[in-house]
């Protein structure tokens, strides 16, 4: 983080208007900017992002969330699959979803 006492034009933004600007909470674009995302303090303290480095970021942190819905006949089929002898890996790619999902559903024997 870079300190600049003239940050006050508009190729700068604040946190919130990052966070507006990507569709994310203000604590996701602080997580940003501990990963690498530069930050520089106005005059008054505030933390403030060029434009153009907001626009572009692309954050390494994929963090899991929550698994996308499936339903119950999706798991069904997964859990058939599974004491048919298929991988988790298989799975997952037939029905098009993620290994992490076959596994919380399914389980690694067949048994969440």
């Amino acid at each position: 983080m870079t300190t600049n006492n003239d940050i006050l034009d508009e190729n700068y933004l604040s946190v919130p208007e990052v966070a507006k600007l990507r569709g994310v909470s203000r604590q996701r674009v602080y997580k940003w900017i501990e990963a690498g995302l530069e930050c520089h303090h106005d005059r008054l303290g505030r933390c403030m992002v060029k434009r153009d480095d907001a626009a572009a970021w692309v954050p390494m942190d994929k963090s899991p969330g929550r698994p996308p819905i499936v339903t119950l006949g999706q798991i069904a089929k997964a859990k058939k699959m599974r004491r048919a002898g298929k991988t988790l890996s298989e799975i997952a790619a037939k029905m098009g979803i993620s290994k992490q999902v076959v596994f919380y559903h399914v389980g690694k024997n067949g048994k969440p």
